[in-house]
């Protein structure tokens, strides 16, 4: 009777070990076998057929722009909203990813970043970057003042130049408001 036994139980405990950590911690779709050990089967997924673009909250409510590249057309929606090919049946604010419900397939999309490209100018065009050792000076346009920024830096001719020119606008202004009875003496014009 104990030969059976130790026929028996020895190799089931044997297995034990082999068993348990397949239990304990695998999950297929997450540790796939046909994987190499260093690749999560998520990274190898197929591509989604959508991409998030965009995330504003307006009211209280999330809005959501999904762009289609196959249709090349981008869509706004909310959670939970019928009418469109999909529907965003979850948000992650913390991780800017979306649950997306499309054919009767869940897909998991994060937030795309954006990509910044310089252009370069074209032939014959005046180039928007400064020259090297330059500050640029952010305009707000052309009826108001300067925006706050850094000041270029003006040569003593260019300062002489600036002190004359505010000397000759005083005195204009100055003989402008002065009384009819009055003529204030003639400043000779300076040159330049």
């Amino acid at each position: 009777m104990i030969a059976c036994i130790q026929r028996v139980i020895l190799p089931l405990l044997g297995m034990v070990p082999l068993v348990l950590p397949v239990q304990a911690g695998s999950n297929l779709l997450e540790n796939s076998p046909f994987l190499p050990p260093n690749i999560s089967a998520g990274a190898a997924q197929e591509a989604t057929p959508l991409e998030l673009r965009s995330v504003l909250k307006a009211g209280g409510e999330y809005e959501f722009s999904l762009y289609d590249p196959a249709k090349k057309q981008s869509t706004w929606a909310r959670l939970n909203e019928p009418g469109h090919d999909f529907v965003i049946k979850a948000f992650d604010p913390a991780k800017d990813t979306v649950t997306v419900e499309l054919r009767n397939r869940t897909f998991k999309l994060t937030l795309k970043e954006a990509k910044i490209t310089l252009l370069s100018p074209a032939s014959g065009q005046p180039s928007a970057t400064p020259a090297a050792g330059a500050q640029p000076v952010v305009s707000r346009g052309p009826t108001g003042p300067p925006a706050p920024g850094p000041v270029p830096e003006l040569t003593p001719e260019q300062l002489r130049n600036l002190q004359a020119d505010i000397n000759r606008r005083r005195e204009l202004r100055r003989q402008a408001t002065a009384s009819p009875g009055q003529t204030a003496p003639a400043q000779p014009p300076q040159s330049r």
